[in-house]
């Protein structure tokens, strides 16, 4: 029973592995809709726990960078650091899907167990809240999750 979940697992990171270069690109897109959808989708995906594999955590940053420079480009102050306080309204519709994904990322925080990701991390999410430390879970140590796939 463990080697078919095991192969399930395993077929699991392989779509997602397929999957990550269309999210990342998708999340660089200048189309709104594009760029929304894949937010959503993405941060359906992170609800869970299963998502933060070891191999995709890095992956999952990278994705969150990625919506992060988008919504920076459209924030009407594309030359400073993102501050989503500071968003023009008219990039409130670009800002909203990046706030959805950051959002939903922050009950899985010590599912990072990197230290530069949870780097990477709190500098995302404190382009969102201030003081983020008393928004993070206390817990440091959780049991590396089950590979569920992305979904297209």
């Amino acid at each position: 029973m463990s080697g078919k979940i095991a192969s399930m697992a395993r077929n699991a990171e392989k779509n997602n592995d397929k999957l990550f270069p269309i999210f990342q690109k998708n999340l660089s897109s200048d189309t709104l809709p594009e760029f929304a959808t894949t937010a959503h989708k993405l941060a359906g995906w992170l609800n869970s726990d299963k998502a933060y594999y070891a191999n995709a955590r890095h992956k999952i940053v990278d994705l969150i960078e990625t919506a992060h420079e988008t919504v920076r480009r459209h924030s009407g102050f594309p030359d400073q650091p993102l501050n989503i306080s500071r968003c023009s309204n008219e990039a409130r519709s670009w800002a909203e899907p990046f706030i959805q994904i950051v959002r939903t990322v922050v009950p899985f925080f010590p599912l990072f167990t990197e230290p530069v990701l949870q780097l990477r991390l709190r500098a995302l999410m404190q382009t969102l809240y201030e003081n983020i430390d008393w928004l993070l879970p206390q817990q440091t140590s959780v049991a590396p999750p089950v590979v569920t796939p992305v979904a297209s």
